[in-house]
This record gives C-alpha cells, sequence and structure tokens, in this order.
C-alpha cells in the first residue's frame, strides 16, 4: 500500500507520463552457472559468458513480463519492454492502469520517467600540431606500449554517446569497414534514439561521440590522436543533445549486450565488444541503469564512465560515474598531473567506495571532427574517459587472460596507475584519494 500510495502522489502531478514498470525477479549472476557444465560465469570464456549471460535474461523477461505484456495490449497501451533489465516502460500511462500495475504481485516498484540531463562539452578549433601522437596520448604511454607490438588488436571498444562519424582516423577502424571500401552496418551501428532518424548508417549530430571515438584509437599515417591504434569500434546513439530519456539509453545498454541488425533483430551476444566508453553522466542520482551495467559486467563487458565536470566542488561525481561496479574517470589538467577545475571529485556521498578510480588528460583534448576530416579540440572529464578505454583495449590486447574478468582489469589499471597524493575532498589517506583515485593511467606498465 506504500507503493501505490506513492505512485498516486505522483499521478496526482502528471496524469499522463511514461513510467517504468520493475519486476521482483531478477537474474542472480553471482549463483549462474552453465545448465550442462554447470560451470560457473567468472569460469568461463567471453563467449560462454554473453551466450549464458543474454539467454537467462531473455528467458526470465519472457516469462515474467507476459501476463502484463497481455495486459497492456488489450487495453492500448503503447510500451517497450526491456530483457537487459527487466522492465517495461509504459508510454503515456494514466491513474487507471498505474493503479492497476502497483497491485502485481510481480511488479518490484513503479517510477515515473523524467527526461535525462546529459551536459556535453562543446567542440571548439582545433589547437595546431605537429606529426606524431597527441600530448595525451604522449601524457598516459601510449607509444611506449605500441613500442612493443601492444596497438590494441583484437579488441572491439562500444561508443556509448550521440554517435559517430567514420574519419579518416576511424574509418578503417569501424567493425563494420571492409577491405574493399565497403561497409556493413549490421551488429555495428544502432540508432538507439527514438525516431531513430539515423537508423541507417552511422551519424553525430553534435560531434561529442565522433570525438571521443577518436581518443579511443583513432591516427593516420602522420598522426595519432588515439590511444589503442589497432582496436576496432562499434556505436549506439543514444542522444542527439544536452538530454536522453531512459529508453534511448537503455535500448543502447541492450544493444551492446547483444548487437543486432539495423532493424533490431536477430541480437547476437557474440559481437558485443570489450569495452563500453561512456562518456556522458548526470547529476541526477539514478539507479535506472545499475541493472543493465550488472549485465553487461556480467557478460565480461566492462563500463567506463566519465566522472562529470561539476568540479571543483567536492562530492560531486555523477551517475552512473558514482556506480561502485563502473571504472570511473576524473580528468587532469593541460600538460599537468593535477587535476583540472571542473573534474568532479569524491566521495559519494553515502558510500564507502573510491571514486573516481582512475585520472587522465582532459582539457584540451584534440580529436577528431564529425565532418569526416578536420579536427577539433574539446575540454572534460568526457574526453579523459576514452583514454582510459582505450588505454583497456590495450591491455586486453597484450592481457587475453584478463577479457572478460572485470575487476582483474580494475586492479590492473589502479595497481599501474602513476599515484597522485593528496587528502584533499575529506580523503582518509593520500593515495588512493577522493580526488584522483588510484592516479595517472600509464601504459608504459604493459
Amino acid at each position: 500500500m506504500r507503493v501505490l500510495a506513492a505512485i498516486l502522489a505522483i499521478v496526482a502531478v502528471a496524469l499522463c507520463a511514461d513510467f517504468a514498470i520493475y519486476f521482483k525477479e531478477q537474474v542472480n549472476f553471482e549463483q549462474l552457472k552453465d545448465p550442462i557444465t554447470l560451470k560457473s560465469l567468472k569460469s568461463m570464456t567471453f563467449s560462454e559468458k554473453g551466450r549464458l549471460v543474454t539467454h537467462e535474461l531473455q528467458r526470465v523477461a519472457e516469462y515474467t513480463q507476459k501476463p502484463i505484456k497481455s495486459l497492456l495490449n488489450r487495453k492500448g497501451y503503447s510500451f517497450k519492454s526491456y530483457w537487459i533489465t527487466n522492465m517495461i516502460i509504459v508510454e503515456n500511462a494514466d491513474s487507471e492502469i498505474i493503479k492497476e500495475l502497483a497491485q502485481r504481485e510481480e511488479v518490484e516498484k513503479i517510477e515515473r520517467l523524467s527526461p535525462f540531463r546529459i551536459p556535453l562539452e562543446e567542440p571548439t578549433p582545433a589547437i595546431s600540431t605537429s606529426a606524431g601522437p597527441e600530448w595525451n596520448i604522449e601524457f598516459v604511454n601510449a607509444p611506449k606500449a605500441w613500442s612493443k607490438g601492444i596497438t590494441g588488436k583484437g579488441i572491439v571498444v562500444g561508443i556509448l554517446d550521440t554517435g559517430s562519424v567514420p574519419h579518416v582516423d576511424t574509418k578503417t577502424k569501424y567493425r563494420g569497414y571492409s577491405e574493399s571500401g565497403n561497409m556493413d552496418h549490421n551488429y555495428n551501428w544502432f540508432d538507439g534514439v527514438r525516431g531513430q532518424s539515423c537508423k541507417n548508417a552511422p551519424c553525430d549530430q553534435h560531434g561529442h561521440g565522433s570525438h571521443v571515438t577518436g581518443t579511443v584509437l583513432g591516427s593516420n599515417d602522420q598522426e595519432q590522436v588515439g590511444v589503442a591504434i589497432d582496436a576496432k569500434w562499434i556505436a549506439c546513439r543514444a542522444f542527439a543533445t544536452g538530454s536522453a530519456t531512459t529508453q534511448d539509453i537503455l535500448n543502447c545498454f541492450q544493444w551492446f549486450l547483444a548487437p543486432t541488425k539495423l532493424d533490431g533483430s536477430s541480437p547476437d551476444p557474440d559481437k558485443r565488444p570489450h569495452i563500453v566508453s561512456n562518456s556522458w553522466g548526470s547529476t541526477q542520482r539514478t539507479t535506472a541503469f545499475d541493472k543493465a551495467i550488472q549485465a553487461l559486467h556480467a557478460a565480461g563487458t566492462i563500463c567506463v564512465f566519465a566522472a562529470g565536470n561539476s568540479g571543483s566542488r567536492c562530492s560531486s561525481v555523477g551517475w552512473p560515474g558514482a556506480n561502485e561496479e563502473v571504472l570511473t574517470v576524473g580528468a587532469t589538467a593541460y600538460q599537468q598531473k593535477t587535476i583540472v577545475y571542473f573534474s568532479s571529485r569524491g566521495p559519494v556521498p553515502g558510500a564507502s567506495h573510491t571514486k573516481p578510480n582512475v585520472v587522465a588528460p582532459g582539457e584540451r583534448i584534440r580529436s577528431i571532427s564529425p565532418r569526416g576530416t578536420g579536427y577539433a579540440t574539446m575540454s572534460g572529464t568526457s574526453m579523459a574517459t576514452p583514454c582510459v578505454s582505450g588505454s583497456v583495449a590495450l591491455l586486453l590486447s597484450a592481457r587475453h587472460d584478463l577479457i572478460g574478468d572485470i575487476e582483474g582489469i580494475k586492479k590492473f589499471m589502479q595497481d599501474n596507475a602513476e599515484p597522485i597524493k593528496t587528502k584533499d575532498c575529506s580523503s582518509p589517506q593520500d593515495h588512493p584519494n577522493n580526488v584522483y583515485g588510484w592516479g595517472l593511467i600509464d601504459n608504459s606498465k604493459l
């Protein structure tokens, strides 16, 4: 009855809105085993993890959601079902259906959804540079890894952002690109934004997503703007401007766990990326994406998130970056091993875990523009995040034993970061701390 009362209070404010229906039954990844071999997730290969996690999530969602989906269909409501979180989002729900659903035994809770504000950094004209690696790439010692033959080869990075346009520096690294110059966008691109104005091919109406893609892996014969120069990328567009819906973002998380054809058909977890780079977040505290992140991590795909640009305040790390499970990235200043003024810091209110986990260069970062040629300069923790995503790609290309091992990846990145000590922001010790985490990413240790 307490749940129903809370829902009715919400409905009194807005009689028709989008509501998320969360189901009680969820997959327990800790206890999940292969039904034939009895192997646990931890002992499975990357492919085995993805198949089992996807199958179990789809199975549980299918039988738990079926009665409510039938009810919504009978009553003519529009809705979207998600198996990655075992959730149904009902569009323009009224008080009648919300009251009815609130009394269902299988429903855990119901929440009204509102747009998720995502501040996006804006590009400025590119700073001229000499040939060779960009300063931020040198700063994290990526060229030292390249000299050992560690370039990210064989690793796929997913970009969850405003989209991405194949650029001269990234075109041949797009997984859908063939040596003949043709492109196959099935399983490699998806437009998660309602309306799908870019459903047939990669696009970027802002430039943010293209810029971060360049920092992950962009390079040409003359210069290198990216870290993992031989990795591959795929992308899902979750927002075009400074806001997104929960649906748009969940569309992308679900697609990354089991990429599909352009029309959303034939999901295949074998085609999921090893890493999902998330240069976004919000000061709006939300748990709407926690189950999706848990599912990706259970399947062995690590989520890297920006800490946010709400510094220099303490306790300003945004969401989902404040989530303990993800690898969260703060930003250092231009050519300095000091935190940049805008980078969000910990501690996370009410939590004991350290955020951010690591830092990387995030001020005046030169990378690709969305026009297919040319460059732009941007600043933000969004620019530091792909530097870390690219560094994880380097690590996995060198250490295949860590592919799919989320805790092992995080531990290696933290243990091998260059410590930067401080007791600011109520840090209980000087290292790790609530400003730099474990320190500056260092690829020389690979």
